[in-house]
């Protein structure tokens, strides 16, 4: 395709230069996701923190020392699921975790 566009008078330039453009915009824009995607991954997977049933003690930065007892409910590559106290669900990103 690239051999014949200069015999049918396409300036390839001008077709590149925004291709290009488009290309770094969605490569920036997926970069965070895939990194998001693969820390999770080895954070669920790899380090394996809890398991399903496990009760987790989390406590809130910069709050005093209250700590919140949470049962593990269900564990996805994204986000895990807990159970609180008062039998509420609760879903925190494995990212800041």
């Amino acid at each position: 395709l690239l051999l014949r566009l200069p015999f049918i008078r396409i300036n390839l330039v001008s077709m590149l230069i925004p291709l290009t453009s488009a290309l770094l915009v969605f490569f920036s824009l997926a970069g965070g996701l895939v990194a998001e995607v693969f820390s999770s991954f080895f954070f669920t997977y790899v380090t394996r923190p809890y398991d399903i049933g496990d009760r987790v003690y989390v406590a809130t930065p910069g709050q005093g020392p209250v700590l919140y007892s949470l049962i593990v409910k269900d564990i996805e590559v994204m986000r895990t699921h807990f159970l609180t106290a008062n039998g509420e669900a609760m879903v925190v990103s494995n990212s800041s975790v």
